[in-house]
C-alpha cells in the first residue's frame, strides 16, 4: 500500500487504520509527533532501525528511495503480527525484532540506502498518539586496497613526477596519505589530504625510495603495495684519484672513484704500459702496482663516465720528484726570521710537506707539517740550530730531500759562574782560608765566548777557569766574569761576592760571674775574632729551667754569648761547658767554667797600724767561683755599700770613742741563699800589774809584770814603753 505523506495525509492514514482495527477506540489524537534521525551502515554488515523506545500498537515501515518522493511499504503490523512486503527482499535480509517494532537488516546491500519512515500508533489512557519516525540510512562502502600509478619510475633529478593512488571502491569523502621509505628503512609521511595525486616538482636524489599510499574513509583504511622511485642524478664533482701503500709498502694501490650518482658511474685506469686499460668497474677501480714502479715519474690517469654526462671525466696521479731545499739565511742571528722552501719539479696535488730537524746529538723531530712548501721561523733561537730535511708526499709516493745545516749565531748569555768547592751564604759564595778555589765561567754563545776575569774591578785573568791555589782572607771581594762574542761584538758580565772564612785564634774562654745582686750566675763564653763570627753554645744539661739567654738562645753567631743561671737552682761544684763552632774548622772546640761555694764562713780580724793611729778591720771569705762579695757595716754606717769581692778592709782612725763598738761583716755568694756574717767588737785591752810603783836601786835588776785581763782574747804581742814613751 502506498501512502503519500504530503499535507495532512496522516489523518487519512489514521482513518484507514481505524477501519482496520475496530477494537481500537479512536479519540482525537491531537498533534502528530515527528522524530527525525540518521544512521550509517556498512555494506554487507548488519544494522538496526528503531521505531520508538516502546512497541506501538499499530505501525507501518515505509521506504523512500533517494531521488524520489514516494514512500513504499516495507512491513506493517496492525495488531496481528508483522507482514513483510515484496520491497523488503531488495533491501537485504530484513527481520522485525521480536517484542519491538525495530527492523534488523543483515548483509546490508547498497540498495538499502534511503529514507525509512515508521508510522506508529500508541493507544494510551489519554487517547491514541501518532508518531512519525524518519530514519535516513546511509550505506557506506569500505575502501578497497589502493594501487599506485607513477608518471616516471626513473626520472632525472630536477624533473616533475606525480603518483596517483587508485581505488576500485570506497564511499566518499576519501582521505589519502603518502609514505616515503628510504634505503635505511626510515619511513616518513610526505603528503596527506583529500587528493589522490601526489605531485613532486624538481625531484632530487633524496626522493629516491619506496612509496606507499594509504586510502581512508569513515569505514576503514587500506595500504597499497610499495613502489620504487629511482631518481637519476649525476655523481658529485669530478672523479677522485688516491693512492695508499699496503703489504709492508711492497704494493701501491691506486684508487679511482666518482662518488654519488644514480646509476653509479663507470671508472677505469689507463697507464702508458696499458696496465689498467679496459678495466671498467662501477663506482671505483683499484690499480695495484709495485711500490718501485712509480719511480720513473709516469702519470696514471683514471677515466669515468655517467649516462647523464656527455663528457668522459678524468683524474691523474703523478709521483713527486726528489725535493730540494732553499734557505733564506744559513747563519742567521738569534731573534731574526728565517724561511726554508721545499722545492719540487713534479707531483700531483694535493701535496703534503713535512720538515724534520736533527740536533747535534742525532735526535730527529718533526717541526712542521702541512700543505705549504714554506717553513717560516720567526725569531729563531739557538735551539733551531741543526740539520733540516723536507719530505714531500702526495697520494702516490713520498720523497726526502738532502739535509741542510742551519747555524744560529747567538750570545753570549749572562755568564754562569761555578765556584769549587761550592759554599753559599747570604752574602754570596764563601771559601775557607788556605783552600784551593776554582772559578769557572760559562756563557752560551755561538761562536764560543772569550772570557776575562776581574777582581775588585781589576783584570786578573783571561780564560774560562780562574784558579786560586792558596786563598787568603785578603782575597775576599768581588769577582766578575766578562763573556764576549767577537762575531756579534756583544758582551755580558756576571759578578759574584766571595768571602774567605777564617777561624778565631785559640779557643773560647769561659767565665762565671755573679749577677742579679749575687742571686744568679752570669755564664759568659767569649771567642774573639774570626769571619764569620763563631757560633757559641752553652750546653744545657746543667742549666736551670727558666734560665735567660743574654744575647740570644741556643747557637748564636757572635764572639760573646752569656746565659743567666739561677744560683738557688745550681748545685755546688757544677761544671758548665761552652761549645764553639766555626765553618773554617772541621771540629768544634770548647771551654768550661765551674761554680762552687767559698770555704766555711767569713773571717773577721782587726789590727792597728801607723803607730796606732789607724785601726784596720779585715773581713774575708776565701774560695768559691765566682768570688763572694763582702762588706762592713759599723754603728755609724761605716763601710755600708762598699761591697768588695773576696775580702774587705775597713780603716778606722784610732779613737777612744770606738771602744765597745760592734762592727759586722756581711758576705754573699750566688750559690748560697743566705747572707753570711762575722762581727768584731772594739775594746781597749786592760793590763794588770802586781803593783803600780816599783822602787829599785840603780844598777840592780828589776822584773815588771804585765797581765792582760782574763776576759780578753789572747794577744800575740805586748809592747813595753819607757818613761820617754819609747818602745
Amino acid at each position: 500500500m502506498l501512502i503519500r505523506l504530503t499535507g495532512l495525509q496522516s489523518l487519512s492514514l489514521l482513518a484507514w487504520l481505524i477501519a482496520l482495527t475496530h477494537s481500537v477506540e479512536i479519540i482525537d489524537p491531537g498533534q502528530v509527533v515527528y522524530v527525525d534521525s540518521g544512521l550509517d551502515g556498512v555494506v554487507g554488515k548488519a544494522v538496526i532501525l528503531e521505531c520508538g523506545s516502546t512497541r506501538p500498537d499499530v505501525y507501518i515501515w515505509g521506504f523512500t528511495q533517494p531521488g524520489t518522493d514516494a514512500i513504499k511499504a516495507v512491513v506493517y503490523d496492525f495488531g496481528k503480527g508483522p507482514k513483510l512486503q515484496k520491497l523488503a527482499q531488495s533491501l537485504g535480509d530484513i527481520q522485525v525484532i521480536s517484542g519491538a517494532a525495530s527492523l534488523s537488516i543483515e548483509r546490508l546491500p547498497l540498495a538499502a540506502e534511503g529514507l525509512y519512515t515508521c508510522q506508529a500508533l500508541y493507544d494510551t489512557e489519554q487517547g491514541a498518539k501518532l508518531y512519525y519516525y524518519y530514519i535516513r540510512l546511509r550505506v557506506l562502502v569500505p575502501v578497497s586496497k589502493p594501487y599506485i600509478l607513477l608518471s616516471d619510475a626513473s626520472p632525472a633529478e630536477g624533473s616533475l613526477v606525480w603518483l596517483r593512488c587508485g581505488l576500485e571502491n570506497g564511499t566518499e569523502p576519501l582521505y589519502f596519505l603518502w609514505e616515503h621509505e628510504t634505503h635505511s628503512g626510515l619511513v616518513s609521511t610526505v603528503s596527506q589530504g583529500n587528493s589522490s595525486v601526489f605531485n613532486m616538482t624538481e625531484v632530487n636524489r633524496n626522493h629516491t625510495g619506496w612509496y606507499r599510499c594509504v586510502a581512508r574513509n569513515q569505514v576503514n583504511q587500506e595500504r597499497s603495495d610499495r613502489i620504487w622511485l629511482d631518481i637519476i642524478w649525476s655523481p658529485y664533482g669530478e672523479p677522485v684519484c688516491s693512492a695508499y701503500a699496503t703489504g709492508k709498502n711492497q704494493y701501491l694501490l691506486l684508487s679511482c672513484s666518482w662518488e654519488g650518482g644514480s646509476p653509479r658511474a663507470v671508472v677505469w685506469w689507463e697507464v702508458p704500459k696499458e696496465e689498467g686499460r679496459g678495466q671498467e668497474v662501477e663506482t671505483s677501480n683499484i690499480l695495484v702496482l709495485r711500490s718501485n714502479s712509480t719511480q720513473n715519474g709516469q702519470a696514471y690517469t683514471c677515466y669515468a663516465k655517467h649516462p647523464l654526462d656527455t663528457r668522459t671525466r678524468t683524474c691523474s696521479l703523478v709521483p713527486v720528484s726528489k725535493p730540494y731545499i732553499l734557505l733564506s739565511d744559513a747563519s742567521p742571528a738569534e731573534g731574526s726570521s728565517v724561511w726554508l722552501r721545499c722545492g719540487l719539479e713534479n707531483g700531483t696535488g694535493p701535496l703534503y710537506f713535512l720538515w724534520e730537524h736533527e740536533t747535534y746529538s742525532g735526535l730527529v723531530s718533526t717541526v712542521s707539517q702541512g700543505n705549504s712548501s714554506v717553513f717560516n721561523m720567526t725569531e729563531v733561537n739557538r735551539n733551531h740550530t741543526g740539520w733540516y730535511r723536507c719530505v714531500a708526499r702526495n697520494q702516490v709516493n713520498q720523497e726526502r730531500s738532502d739535509r741542510i745545516w742551519l747555524d744560529i749565531i747567538f750570545g753570549p748569555d749572562i755568564p754562569q759562574i761555578d765556584v769549587t768547592p761550592y759554599s753559599v751564604t747570604d752574602r754570596g759564595y764563601s771559601a775557607q782560608e788556605r783552600q784551593a778555589v776554582s772559578l769557572l765561567c760559562q756563557a752560551q754563545s755561538n761562536p764560543p765566548s772569550q772570557y776575562v776575569w776581574f777582581y775588585n774591578n781589576s783584570q786578573v785573568y783571561t780564560g774560562s777557569q780562574f784558579t786560586i791555589p792558596w786563598i787568603l782572607r785578603m782575597n775576599t771581594g768581588t769577582y766578575a766574569c766578562l763573556a764576549q762574542n767577537t762575531y756579534l761584538n756583544t758582551r755580558t758580565r756576571k759578578t759574584i761576592s766571595l768571602t774567605v772564612f777564617f777561624p778565631p785564634d785559640g779557643s773560647p774562654s769561659c767565665s762565671v760571674l755573679p749577677a742579679m745582686n749575687y742571686s744568679s750566675l752570669n755564664l759568659t763564653c767569649s771567642w774573639p775574632g774570626g769571619l764569620p763570627p763563631p757560633s757559641l753554645r752553652w750546653t744545657t744539661n746543667l742549666l736551670a729551667q727558666g734560665g735567660a739567654w743574654l744575647g740570644g738562645e741556643g747557637v748564636w753567631p757572635a764572639n760573646n754569648v752569656s746565659v743567666l743561671q739561677s744560683g738557688s737552682q745550681t748545685s755546688n761544684n757544677s761544671l758548665f761547658t761552652c761549645l764553639g763552632i766555626h765553618p773554617a774548622l772541621n771540629t768544634s772546640t770548647q771551654c768550661t767554667a765551674r761554680a762552687w761555694s767559698p770555704y766555711g764562713e767569713p773571717v773577721c780580724s782587726a789590727y792597728a797600724t801607723g803607730k796606732n793611729q789607724y785601726l784596720l778591720l779585715s773581713c774575708s771569705w776565701e774560695g768559691g767561683s765566682p768570688r763572694a762579695v763582702v762588706w762592713w757595716e759599723g754603728p755609724k754606717g761605716e763601710g755600708r755599700g762598699q761591697e768588695v769581692e773576696t775580702s774587705n778592709i775597713l780603716v778606722l782612725r784610732s779613737n777612744s770613742t770606738q771602744n765597745g763598738q760592734a762592727y759586722t761583716c756581711y758576705a754573699k755568694h750566688p750559690l748560697d741563699t743566705r747572707t753570711r756574717t762575722c762581727s768584731l767588737r772594739l775594746e781597749a785591752p786592760v793590763l794588770l800589774t802586781q803593783r803600780s810603783v816599783v822602787s829599785v836601786f840603780e844598777g840592780s835588776d828589776v822584773q815588771l809584770t804585765c797581765i792582760l785581763q782574763a776576759n780578753y782574747p789572747p794577744v800575740n804581742q805586748i809592747i813595753w814603753f819607757n818613761n820617754r814613751r819609747q818602745e
